[in-house]
């Protein structure tokens, strides 16, 4: 049976396109003057975004699928895939240590959207779903992020008491208190199935 692609072209070009800025900004060009800070942290930002649209698009197709799968990385040359016919884990290689940052990207933005889906469980009182999900993503964790690590226990901490039956409504208050964002979210993982506009001639689009 073939395997389907686990990342697409598009996604490992602009991996390898993030990998290359990581690659130069360890040899510190901003120091040495050769781009302005200003740009390159645009240019930083800019790739993030690209790359957390990519990983909504991946979210998407697993969810078609009824798939969950979490994303973490290892050094090494291979992609690695486990499942225990609940939960998937893929654990992309990092070849070369400077391309690190760019992977921790990826799998960072893919695995945002598990801990929102946590969020949704939580709201549909699905709280053992939610639990067992912090429970893979803290076990899984793809960069060592210690605020992750702490935002994530805490929260899992409160869903443990709902799971449990344990003052619910105060468990509840608290869990809202921990998931309040204060920026503005844009939801990339609609961008598969977002019904496109039918326009006479695209080349007439106003897009700016």
């Amino acid at each position: 049976m073939k395997t389907r692609a686990l990342l697409k072209p598009a996604t490992l070009i602009v991996i390898a396109m993030t990998s290359c800025l990581w690659g130069q900004a360890e040899k510190s060009p901003v120091e040495k003057g050769a781009v302005p800070q200003k740009e390159l942290l645009e240019y930083v930002s800019g790739l993030n975004s690209v790359l957390a649209s990519l990983a909504a698009e991946r979210y998407a197709i697993n969810c078609e699928k009824r798939e969950i799968w979490v994303f973490t990385i290892h050094q090494g040359s291979q992609i690695r895939k486990y499942s225990d016919k609940t939960y998937t884990v893929v654990s992309l290689p990092v070849v070369q240590e400077g391309h690190r940052g760019a992977f921790c990207q990826y799998a960072s933005a893919y695995n945002g959207f598990n801990l929102r889906a946590c969020e949704s469980f939580v709201r549909e009182g699905k709280y053992n779903e939610a639990k067992n999900l912090y429970e893979v993503l803290l076990h899984v964790k793809p960069c060592g992020d210690d605020q992750f690590k702490k935002e994530t226990e805490m929260k899992l901490e409160v869903v443990r008491n709902l799971a449990g039956g344990k003052d619910m409504a105060a468990n509840m208050k608290r869990f809202s208190d921990l998931t309040v964002r204060s920026d503005v979210q844009v939801d990339f993982s609609r961008i598969e199935g977002l019904k496109p506009t039918i326009v006479p001639n695209v080349l007439n689009l106003k897009l700016r």
